[in-house]
């Protein structure tokens, strides 16, 4: 009765929780959960609950059910046919079968199953009487229960009574029989042990002239050893780390080895013999007397022979082989191929690096070099990624380079300059002088910029936007400046595509906002892969020829007229409502760059992460390039786009580069897919088969006959010599199957993703702090908690280092699974090295002092641990090592060798001149240095680790990034003053400094010019060209890479030569840029169906909930900046206290009316609510953030610093908890700066506890400082 009792309890039980959590679980996991009570308009059945989830329109089909919930009604339909263009759907009723047609929005909500009944319990949990039948059901459960186990107690006791009875009788006889058995036992035990000791003895009497080299003596077992040596776990891993192990005598090396582990086994043989025979022991009395039996006539055993000796079954193993099986132990020593492609693919997956924008060239080229070339991990990564990836994804495919084309200084050449996207004076202090320096010429400056700032306060024109709405605005000035004529035509017609005829078949979509080719199911531009491409006159071989060009610009499919068709609708009206701007404001802005660019005018453009940190952060920078190149500011004095790097090595950081899609200086690195399999093969398809969207055929093909990218084979070749040295040969491919191969997204989004998901071992995280500066960091700190090991290499135990045991919303440090290791690195004064600024200029620095007690430099711990490395590879002797073994890595530093500074060498560290050598790359035969890319081959005569720097070690052998002093500044350019990639050319694309017949546009802006009498190119700065191509040159019909190119071409990246207006491939997001609202928006897209970024990856996790643009319950667009006082994450400035006292809080700015509306003032604490996260932190009330209205009503905005943290000596909530996890589709960039928020009251309870450093604050922080301005004095806040 009692199990009846119990099985009817847990089946209402189960039925209980498994009802409730349908009703509690689904909308955790973004699941729309509607319980029908019958009442008012629905065809669902009373007490059923229906589940749906939203979806994109474009991805629903005919067939599909959805749920309609509006003030009609509640109705669950059947897609009968969609109408997406015109918001219309034909539906049936699921019950009547009636149709009808409906409204539909972007989204619908798709159901997924409706399950009857169980809406009654939530139905029933909403009323006084529901609650208290729920009340007595748990009530009579409860009393079912406790019957059962009354009735199971009372069985129990019967049960025992009975036993008790049965074995009385036998406890006598039972206790007998187990003496008898026991001693009978410790007979056969002790004859047993007394044979075998006599067997032993026996063995040990052979003398040592007839031992063989297999055979070994067992001591004694009765003798104790006095001395045991054996090559243990600690001498492996001193062996690993290269340390001495303890001398192992020779007498005893093997033999007591073996005689240890011999005796052992034989010890653990009888136990295991006593233990079984123990646990066989016989219960009944028939079953002991057989037992007796088998002890009383024992069988006879034959006596061992004395003169054979016993072998055993346990190898000894030399180091070599104990390495090998450590390096192989839980591993597949394969070398695996992709079963679809029969690729080598040849990758870690398991294992990811991570590396920080302040590591130095040379460090960067090192990760690189050991981590992909010679362990093949694939996600190998850089702060980069989160600062300024969209920068390269957007400039590289418009222009060639992905850099800054002129160097800050150069500003003093403008005559306008327009910064945007930048607070440029705070962030930038240094570069900001040259923009105030031109301001005194007479230069016009403006800030556009969603925050009043110390830019804007020091500029002439300030406009505030809402953050992401840079394309509509400056889409809007493109317009205007198109339809007023106002762009300088013959720079356009000679130096852009503007003119090129494209494939008829292109389109844009001004109802949807798409391109022609979009695939809803891939979410990218799949479809129709050609259309993009140029149409070309056709040679009589049926090679492509010239482009097809109509120099009048009047044909319809001419870049020119697709790009007015593209700019319609970005009205000074239209685009002013998406901004919160004022019309005025953009009419102005287009007036006073156009009065400022032209023949004898230039005007330059300033932008930083205020441009690239967000879901379309390529395309703004697009529309910029787009912009400057109509107004003929490319490549000459005083225009440009200058990138704004933040760290002191963005720049090279990107070039090396750690970023996981390319190799060195943005070579493609090979991918799991065809036309990869082989050297041959991958050098075939050339540099743009990586971002072709037609993989058979297409214009990216020319990339191999035309422009300087047809010299692949040169730069792939160098480069596999400088990595393999000798080893890479021709009948090996150069050693191109040691390199892994990419199979998809590697980057560190996916890589923090799939670390979360228990796909990522481990990490190494070398000077970054992605616990602070990662998007969504309470979903990225969640995932490093789940690694099994972290290696930081850091200058402070930040908060990614900690993140075990300090984050205050992390678990208890016992609950944590990751093993930290913790490497103290050096600071830029205790470590030499290079580093590439803004402008591409690397500057070389000295150690200048000691790393206080264990610290060394990255390259230090880098180049020790590739050494070990490759002694565990020359070991293992598998297949798959062969890379890391065939990998050069001897950088040794000589020991009478002192740097710049006359400090001596440290022990270990690695010479970073010969680092820097192949990097500049060599001749193998003479090993001078290369002092161009044109001087490599692909012959594998020519090592070169990054191309683009060749030449900035010159022919004597002098490293030019070394150069202080400073020589004749001529035009602002000083070429003799350090060195900028390439070939020490100070601005890029200067051909178009001159008229295509080689005469500069005009004499006050005159940079580089053809010398009519010298037959070459000459000037203020170095021609980035060949300085002997006359502009009258033009191509014979075959020829090569440069010689292809005609005398006007100044973008030779390019197979035409041409900058990109129009983009036909190498980008994803579509050929001409188009707005989009952010990820996250309070606001819907006014232009078009599509609203958000429609190729933007969002994560898919629990803790990374994303809303849809106009959602109403977060009203607030927060963005993100940095402030003066403290350096990026703030993991180096919040540990010094005199920066603490000028910025002892972080806060977040807020408008005057959102202050009113929720009762807060400056210093009051307010709560700030994401769809992820929430945090309590103090506001400060300014109307630096008000802007206008948008679509009607008063736009809010907020901004917060990104510097706090929990470990330092001022620590507050961190901002990024806040962002969202997500990538563009180019560059791959969280949208950052841009996100939604609810700002309200806050709650003091959830304010957070942090355990910050102790701090005395010296006396002179508050003591007047003599001689020094008033504005400059302490300001006693200590």
């Amino acid at each position: 009765m009692s199990k009846l009792l119990k099985v009817i309890v847990n089946t209402l039980l189960l039925l209980a929780i498994l009802s409730a959590g349908a009703l509690v679980i689904p909308p955790f996991a973004g699941i729309t959960t509607l319980v029908s009570d019958g009442m008012g308009n629905t065809n669902i059945s009373r007490g059923a609950v229906t589940y749906a989830k939203k979806t994109d329109t474009s991805s629903v089909a005919t067939g599909d059910k959805i749920l309609v919930d509006d003030n009609s009604g509640k109705y669950i339909y059947t897609i009968q046919s969609l109408d997406i263009a015109a918001g219309t759907a034909s539906v049936k009723n699921v019950i009547s079968g009636d149709t009808t047609e409906i409204t539909v929005r972007a989204t619908v909500s798709k159901v997924i199953i409706t399950i009857p009944v169980i809406g009654f319990l939530s139905m029933a949990a909403q009323s006084r009487e529901g609650i208290m039948i729920i009340g007595l059901a748990i009530l009579f459960l409860v009393i079912l229960f406790i019957l059962s186990e009354v009735w199971k107690r009372d069985e129990e006791e019967d049960e025992e009574e009975e036993e008790e009875d049965e074995d009385e009788d036998d406890e006598k006889a039972s206790e007998e029989l187990r003496s008898r058995k026991k001693a009978a036992l410790e007979e056969k035990k002790k004859r047993e042990e007394q044979e075998m000791i006599e067997q032993l003895r026996a063995a040990d009497q052979k003398t040592a002239e007839e031992e063989k080299q297999d055979e070994f003596e067992i001591p004694d077992l009765e003798e104790e050893e006095t001395e045991q040596v054996s090559f243990n776990t600690v001498d492996l891993q001193n062996l690993v780390r290269g340390e001495e192990t303890e001398e192992i005598p020779e007498a005893v090396e093997e033999t007591e080895i073996v005689e240890e582990a011999a005796a052992e086994e034989t010890a653990e043989e009888v136990t295991e013999e006593t233990e079984e025979t123990e646990s066989a022991e016989p219960e009944t009395v028939e079953e002991i007397e057989e037992f007796e039996e088998t002890i009383e006539e024992p069988e006879e055993e034959p006596e061992p022979e004395p003169s054979e000796p016993i072998e055993l079954a346990m190898p000894v193993y030399t180091a070599e082989e104990l390495l090998q099986k450590a390096h192989a132990a839980g591993d597949d020593p394969k070398v695996i191929e992709d079963p679809a492609t029969g690729i080598t693919v040849n990758n870690c997956a398991n294992i990811g690096f991570i590396g920080g924008s302040a590591n130095d060239n040379e460090e960067c080229y090192l990760f690189r070099k050991l981590f992909t070339g010679g362990l093949g991990i694939l996600p190998v990564e850089n702060s980069a990624r989160y600062c300024h990836s969209t920068t390269v994804a957007a400039l590289s495919p418009t222009f060639g380079f992905g850099a800054c084309t002129n160097p800050p200084r150069d500003l003093l050449n403008s005559d306008c300059i327009l910064i945007m996207g930048s607070n440029m004076a705070e962030a930038h202090p240094c570069a900001f002088y040259w923009p105030m320096q031109a301001k005194k010429k007479g230069a016009v400056t403006i800030h556009v910029d969603p925050r009043y700032t110390r830019t804007s306060a020091a500029c002439d024109h300030h406009v505030h936007i809402r953050p992401e709405t840079d394309i509509a605005f400056l889409s809007a000035v493109i317009r205007y400046i198109l339809e007023k004529g106002l762009w300088f035509k013959e720079y356009v017609l000679a130096y852009t595509n503007a003119s090129t005829i494209i494939n008829s078949k292109f389109n844009f979509d001004d109802v949807t906002g798409l391109f022609n080719g979009w695939d809803p199911a891939t979410r990218s531009y799949s479809k129709e892969p050609d259309s993009w491409d140029y149409e070309y006159e056709m040679n009589p071989d049926g090679s492509r020829g010239a482009p097809k060009t109509d120099p009048t610009l009047q044909d319809p499919h001419c870049v020119f007229q697709l790009l007015k068709k593209q700019v319609e609708k970005y009205t000074p009206e239209a685009s002013a409502n998406i901004c919160g701007c004022r019309p005025c404001d953009i009419v102005k802005v287009a007036e006073l760059l156009a009065q400022n660019s032209g023949p004898d005018r230039t005007s330059a453009f300033c932008y930083a992460t205020g441009f690239t940190q967000h879901s379309a952060g390529s395309q703004i920078i697009r529309t910029c390039a787009i912009l400057q190149t109509l107004l003929g500011n490319i490549g000459r004095p005083g225009g440009g786009i200058l990138a704004l790097r933040g760290h002191s090595n963005v720049q090279g950081a990107t070039d090396i580069p750690t970023l996981f899609a390319d190799l060195p200086n943005y070579i493609p690195l090979p991918k799991v897919a065809e036309g990869n399999a082989t050297l041959k093969d991958y050098l075939a398809n050339g540099h743009g088969f990586s971002g072709a969207r037609n993989k058979a055929d297409g214009m990216w093909k020319l990339e191999t006959e035309r422009g300087s990218w047809a010299s692949l084979p040169n730069y792939m070749v160098s480069l596999l010599k400088a990595w393999y040295g000798d080893y890479a040969m021709k009948e090996n491919e150069y050693g191109f199957q040691w390199l892994p191969k990419l199979g998809g997204n590697e980057s560190l989004t996916v890589t923090i993703e799939r670390a979360k998901k228990g796909e990522v071992d481990g990490l190494l995280v070398f000077g970054q702090n992605i616990a602070v500066t990662n998007p969504n960091t309470g979903w990225g700190r969640t995932a490093i908690r789940n690694l099994k090991w972290l290696v930081v290499c850091d200058l402070f135990e930040n908060e990614t280092a900690s993140v075990w045991y300090a984050d205050p919303n992390g678990p208890k440090p016992s609950e944590v699974q990751t093993e930290v290791f913790y490497l103290p690195t050096n600071s830029c004064l205790e470590k030499d090295g290079s580093v590439s600024n803004t402008e591409r200029l690397m500057q070389w620095h000295d150690r200048i002092k000691e790393a206080p007690g264990e610290c060394r430099s990255d390259a230090w711990w880098t180049y020790q641990l590739g050494k070990r490395l490759k002694a565990m590879a020359e070991a293992s002797g598998l297949p798959r090592d062969e890379g890391l073994r065939s990998l050069t890595w001897s950088y040794d530093m000589p020991q009478s060798k002192q740097n710049e500074m006359g400090l001596p060498p440290i022990e270990g560290d690695c010479d970073l001149d010969a680092v820097a050598y192949e990097m500049n790359g060599f001749d193998m035969v003479t090993g001078k240095p290369i002092q161009g890319s044109g001087e490599l081959k692909s012959d594998g005569t020519t090592a070169c680790g990054c191309r683009l720097l060749a030449g900035f070690i010159n022919e004597a052998g002098e490293n030019l990034t070394k150069r202080r002093d400073g020589g004749t500044v001529d035009h602002e350019l000083d070429l003799t003053y350090r060195f900028a990639w390439p070939t020490n050319s100070r601005i890029l694309y200067n051909r178009c400094s001159a008229a295509p017949d080689g005469k500069p546009w005009s004499e006050r802006k005159k940079l580089v010019w053809w010398d009519e009498i010298e037959q070459k190119w000459v000037g203020y700065d170095k021609p980035q060209f060949d300085a002997t191509k006359p502009p009258s040159y033009r191509p014979a019909p075959n020829a090569k890479g440069g010689a292809a190119l005609d005398g006007t071409a100044a973008f030779g990246a390019h197979s035409d030569g041409k900058a990109w207006l129009f983009v036909p491939y190498g980008i994803k997001e579509g050929p001409f840029p188009v707005f989009y609202e952010s990820v996250e928006s309070p606001y819907t897209n006014t232009l078009w169906s599509t609203s958000r970024v429609p190729d933007v990856t969002i994560i898919d996790d629990p803790m990374n909930k994303v809303t849809e643009p106009g959602d109403p319950n977060f009203p607030t667009v927060m963005t993100t900046y940095h402030m003066v006082e403290h350096w990026m994450s703030g993991s180096m400035t919040r540990t010094i206290p005199w920066l603490v006292g000028l910025q002892p809080r972080s806060f977040i700015e807020i408008s005057p009316e959102l202050a009113e509306s929720i009762g807060v003032t400056t210093g009051g604490y307010v709560s700030v609510r994401s769809p992820r996260n929430e945090i309590q932190v103090r506001a400060l009330v300014t109307p630096r953030l008000r802007i206008g209205v948008i679509e009607g009503r008063q736009a809010s905005i907020a901004g917060r610093f990104v510097c706090s943290g929990y470990k330092g000596i001022v620590c507050d909530p961190i901002t990024n908890d806040l962002s969202p996890a997500d990538m563009a589709g180019d560059g791959l960039i969280p949208s950052s700066k841009s996100f939604v928020v609810k700002i309200d009251k806050p709650d003091m309870n959830k304010v957070e506890k942090f355990n910050e450093y102790p701090v005395e604050y010296p006396a002179g922080m508050s003591e007047p400082i003599p001689d020094t301005p008033w504005a400059a004095q302490p300001e006693g806040r200590n």
